[in-house]
């Protein structure tokens, strides 16, 4: 794969990139690890900025349409609370959880608006919050006010972990075209064949429109937030 240098007119390979990275200091972004980084952007490229706040967007859409249904779909609309463990001090007696058990979305990602705001020394987030307040306000500080893309130091881990949880939401409100087993082996190795849906049912009429959701869920996100924070002023508008 060829790279360009956002910042000189270098092009080359993966292995002559790092070594041109390490030469110039013109480092690649730390969250895709690819696109080289332009003058103004500390850590995070644009490309990966905006992936992230797409994801953000589509979380919030395919957990609205989570449905009570089955153990993933129960354990991602969870608060976190339920114990899986049984301890004796120290000793795990029983352990009814599972490795593949997903975590419930809204406590994840409210630990992880906890922890940015401490690193940052802002105000504590309101107690119960859902999930529009807690993606409208990590939205809001992506690439403004705090902007977390370009100064949070573990921005690579958080935008990593919001990707997988999108993935699984999507999976579990039945928003994704998984391939599907064929009746048919292949020829050569013998091995199930995989039906697959072709990729022009995404058009680019589709893709725009998807676009256009995310950005009004994210939009009520917002609208959402500064409605109750007026409501909690004590001195409402009237």
């Amino acid at each position: 794969m060829t790279h360009k240098c956002a910042r000189c007119d270098w092009r080359g390979e993966d292995e002559a990139a790092e070594e041109h990275a390490r030469e110039t200091g013109h480092w690649r972004c730390f969250t895709c690890r690819r696109r080289f980084l332009a003058e103004f952007e500390p850590q995070t490229c644009a490309v990966c900025v905006g992936n992230i706040r797409a994801d953000l967007a589509e979380l919030v859409e395919g957990y609205a349409l989570l449905r009570p249904e089955g153990t993933n779909a129960l354990t991602l609309l969870g608060d976190g609370t339920m114990q899986h463990v049984v301890w004796s001090g120290s000793v795990a007696l029983h352990d009814w959880s599972w490795d593949s058990d997903p975590l419930p979305v809204l406590p994840a990602l409210a630990s992880w608006e906890d922890y940015i705001r401490e690193h940052y020394g802002v105000t504590k987030r309101p107690d119960n919050p859902t999930l529009s307040e807690v993606v409208a306000w990590l939205t809001q500080n992506l690439d403004s006010r705090l902007e977390i893309a370009q100064t949070f130091p573990a921005f690579d881990e958080f935008a990593a972990e919001v990707r997988k949880h999108r993935s699984v939401v999507r999976h579990a409100a039945g928003l994704v075209d998984d391939p599907v087993a064929a009746p048919a082996r292949c020829f050569e190795c013998g091995e199930p064949l995989v039906r697959t849906y072709e990729e022009t049912r995404h058009t680019a009429e589709s893709r725009q429109r998807r676009k256009e959701i995310a950005a009004y869920i994210v939009r009520a996100a917002e609208d959402e937030v500064e409605a109750r924070r007026a409501c909690r002023s004590p001195f409402p508008i009237r």
